[in-house]
């Protein structure tokens, strides 16, 4: 084993090799990996999903990148063309790798539901930072270079990098660092900018295609190694198309209807009342000789049967819920009323071809039963009832099962509750809060949960809904 046995070689063993250009290369994937993993997660989506899609994207990108290289310099492939395979050696082409890398993810995505602009959003500012680290391997392998320029125009530049530079006995101008900073400061404006500010998914991914296609095309014009057709630098015809592509996203891409989801106790109908008798009822019958204050009875309100009575018996909870039901159905009718505005809201969404569902965590009986007294059954396109998940809220498989249900994913719901357990379903799924503050009791509580948005009236939602924006958690 040596190390260090020459510029380019960080340890060679027989015949193999840890080359600094594959270090450089593999350490900006690893950290937009990393960095898109995280909150890839956070929008509700499962590990193995971005695991999947990272193990196969890599090989498949180096893959691209490295035929569209050997395509526009095969001359120097023709005489031995198992040189293809010493990608060591370099010859990388980062157009390449973006058009392999981005059929993938088109592919991947929608196979999966899920939103692929929102996904370009997500990972293209991180393919720009992977960029900027993978070009100092180009810096070890001495490509990427400019113009034949004096000594004296490294005079301000690190020894390191005028060394580097000297290339076949001529010092050469280093594009390889313009390019690098460049894509760094663009990682900024992209993540911290326009990621801040956009409208639409897809804003971040079009604005990386402008970005990178005017920094290339400049770069290239200095660059003395750039691959050609017909006499044109690929990378500038490419860069032409990526400044276009990207404008016209930018112009004309629509934005993203979102789905609305509705909690339904305290939010689409008032039953506190019926909730809060249900639940005296229940205690007075099994468990007289408690003393529940009316504090308590209201926190209930959000949560499953199951985990309000198993606080107070674990063994025997299911007698809880019998007696709950009994006198809960029964009462039903007599006390359900919509809230101000609810079928107005519901009626608007209907005409202008939104899908609503309700999710909650009460049986689907009772939800069909509420919804038919009360005539609102024509606006819902689905129901996910307590039977409907084996995890209940905030656990988010409830919200995940009404987008499935209707054959969309999750990247543009919108959810609407009253409980904490609400909002909280809503920010493990990374979709964009409603809470509505019709509890005064409770306000304190789901305020301090930082929803995306607060309401007092339902009508606010048709407000809302009219924004241009991307309705995904604030936070993430």
């Amino acid at each position: 084993m040596s190390i260090l046995p020459n510029s380019q070689i960080l340890i060679q063993i027989g015949p193999f090799a840890i080359t600094f250009y594959a270090i450089f290369i593999l350490s900006g994937a690893m950290i937009a990996y990393l960095a898109v993993k995280k909150k890839f997660l956070k929008m509700g989506y499962s590990k193995q999903l971005i695991d999947d899609f990272a193990f196969y994207l890599l090989p498949i990108a180096i893959i691209g990148a490295r035929i569209w290289y050997v395509v526009f310099e095969w001359p120097q492939y023709a005489n031995n063309p198992i040189s293809v395979l010493y990608i060591h050696q370099g010859g990388l082409a980062i157009h390449g790798g973006l058009l392999f890398g981005i059929i993938f993810g088109i592919v991947y995505f929608k196979k999966h539901k899920i939103d692929v602009f929102r996904m370009a959003d997500l990972i293209l500012p991180f393919v720009l930072l992977a960029q900027a680290i993978g070009r100092w391997g180009n810096f070890i392998n001495q490509e990427a270079f400019g113009r034949i320029v004096s000594e004296k125009y490294f005079q301000y530049f690190p020894t390191f990098i005028k060394n580097q530079m000297l290339v076949e006995g001529e010092y050469r101008e280093p594009t390889f660092l313009y390019e690098s900073l460049l894509n760094g400061i663009g990682f900024l404006l992209l993540y911290f900018i326009v990621r801040k500010h956009r409208k639409k998914y897809g804003d971040i991914a079009f604005s990386y295609l402008i970005y990178y296609g005017v920094i290339r095309f400049i770069i290239e014009s200095f660059r003395s190694d750039s691959l050609l057709i017909f006499g044109f630098k690929t990378a500038q015809l490419v860069s032409i198309a990526f400044v276009i592509i990207g404008v016209m996203g930018l112009l004309f891409k629509e934005s993203t209807k979102p789905i609305i989801g509705f909690d339904l106790d305290g939010t689409l109908i008032k039953s506190e009342k019926l909730i809060i008798d249900s639940f005296k009822h229940t205690f007075q019958t099994l468990r007289p000789e408690l003393n529940i204050t009316e504090e308590t009875y209201r926190s209930f309100l959000g949560n499953t049967l199951e985990q309000t009575f198993k606080q107070y018996d674990e063994v025997n909870y299911q007698k809880y819920i019998d007696v709950y039901r009994e006198f809960n159905f029964k009462h039903h009718d007599a006390y359900v009323t919509l809230y101000e505005n609810a079928e107005e809201v519901l009626r608007y969404l209907k005409q202008n071809n939104y899908y609503v569902a309700i999710i909650s965590s009460k049986k689907r009986e009772l939800i069909v039963r509420a919804m038919e007294l009360l005539s609102i059954e024509q606006y819902i396109d689905t129901i996910v009832g307590y039977e409907d998940s084996e995890n209940h809220k905030p656990d988010p498989q409830p919200l995940k099962n009404a987008c499935n249900q209707l054959g969309i994913g999750h990247d543009s719901l919108i959810y609407i509750g009253d409980s904490e357990q609400d909002i909280l379903a809503a920010k493990n799924i990374g979709c964009f809060s409603i809470a509505v503050l019709f509890d005064e009791s409770r306000k304190q509580r789901i305020t301090a949960l930082k929803a995306d948005k607060y309401i007092t009236n339902l009508s606010e939602i048709i407000t809302i809904v009219k924004e241009k924006r991307v309705w995904e958690n604030t936070t993430i």
